[in-house]
């Protein structure tokens, strides 16, 4: 994993209409990876439901090493019989026109999610 600077895994349809795009990997987010960030595990009776024919996508970008060596990323999934008491949804939270202008030392973008009903919050994850 020393190349691996992060990978990005979401879901698609695997059909003919299934295309790579980097806002649909946002919109079905599943997990990552980056350096020095432990593994995604979900708590105990949460998981995602992933109907037959799911196909994942899976952003991954490197970093200069400066010799040959093997990617050996592997992505782990536990499956069960039964559906979870919770189901996990992954949110990303951006706004993809930031436009800063020259100069300006106090400048400030927003962006917002509005839940439809009640949630709990799991995890935030601030990248700028």
């Amino acid at each position: 994993m020393e190349v691996v600077h992060h990978v990005l895994v979401g879901t698609t349809d695997v059909g003919a209409e299934a295309r790579y795009s980097g806002e649909a990997l946002m919109r079905n987010y599943l997990g990552g990876y980056a350096p020095g960030i432990e593994p995604h595990v979900m708590p105990d009776g949460t998981g995602v439901y992933l109907p037959k024919d799911t196909g994942f996508m899976v952003q991954m970008h490197y970093t200069p090493y400066g010799k040959p060596v093997t990617d050996e990323t592997e992505i782990g999934l536990y499956f069960h019989d039964d559906p979870p008491a919770n189901f996990l949804r992954h949110s990303v939270v951006m706004s993809p026109t930031i436009r800063i202008p020259p100069n300006d030392p106090a400048h400030e973008e927003s962006a917002y999610f509005e839940f439809e009903r009640d949630a709990v919050l799991f995890s935030v994850l601030p990248h700028s």
